[in-house]
């Protein structure tokens, strides 16, 4: 009878064992299954990740076309303080070699440059200064009406295409004085936004812009637009 018991007993504990394995093994399996699963949901959102992955390295990652230049001239009319009309020009050069790049501008104001600018810029999206791009800069600053005043500065530009000929220009500069404590100082903000239109080596802007600034205790706005043509090489 003992015996009977014990086999019994034996029986029905291999038995547990058994088939608690083939519970473990099929857990395991759908947990493989699971595992090599995919949705179209997921398909999707990889999907989506490919394109921007590919947009990225389309922007950014081009052969190298060498060195850029650009010439510009542009023709300026504005209002100081909204009271008084002047008409005024400036010019810039700028030379960029892949993602760095040097600029001079003069923003002309009353006959006479009103700022000379010279910065380095950093290309940070975009193939090239004639596609899609954003650079940030930093820079000095000289202004002939205030003494030659000393300023450095700091800001960003870019362009955005519509179409292949047709576009997008921005730029925006925050100056800060050396010193506020020196005889002569110059401050501020320069705003500019442009639509362009191309045509190979030509790009004809027109812009509207802002400059607020302080030359030592004088504030002064100036808001106006531009013609200006630019030739890129």
């Amino acid at each position: 009878m003992k015996t009977f018991i014990l086999a019994l007993a034996i029986f029905f504990t291999t038995k547990s064992v058994y088939a608690e394995s083939i519970i473990v093994t099929i857990e395991q399996k759908q947990e493989k299954k699971k595992q090599s699963r995919w949705s179209l949901g997921e398909w999707m959102i990889q999907q989506r990740q490919i394109r921007l992955m590919d947009q990225w390295l389309a922007l950014n990652t081009a052969e190298q076309i060498g060195p850029e230049w650009k010439l510009s001239y542009g023709s300026n009319q504005f209002k100081r303080n909204d009271t008084t009309e002047i008409s005024t020009s400036d010019f810039g050069i700028e030379l960029f070699y892949g993602f760095l790049g040097v600029g001079y501008d003069q923003l002309g104001g009353d006959g006479s440059a009103l700022l000379k600018n010279t910065a380095i810029k950093l290309n940070l999206v975009g193939s090239s200064q004639q596609s899609t791009h954003f650079n940030i800069l930093y820079g000095t600053s000289k202004g002939e009406l205030s003494g030659a005043a000393s300023s450095s500065y700091m800001g960003y530009e870019g362009d955005l295409y519509f179409i292949n000929s047709i576009g997008y220009h921005f730029r925006y500069y925050e100056f800060t004085p050396e010193s506020e404590s020196d005889s002569h100082y110059f401050s501020g903000l320069y705003r500019e936004n442009a639509i362009f239109i191309e045509s190979g080596f030509i790009r004809i802007l027109y812009s509207i812009y802002e400059l607020n600034y302080k030359e030592n205790i004088s504030p002064a706005i100036d808001r106006g637009s531009k013609i200006k043509l630019e030739l890129n090489f």
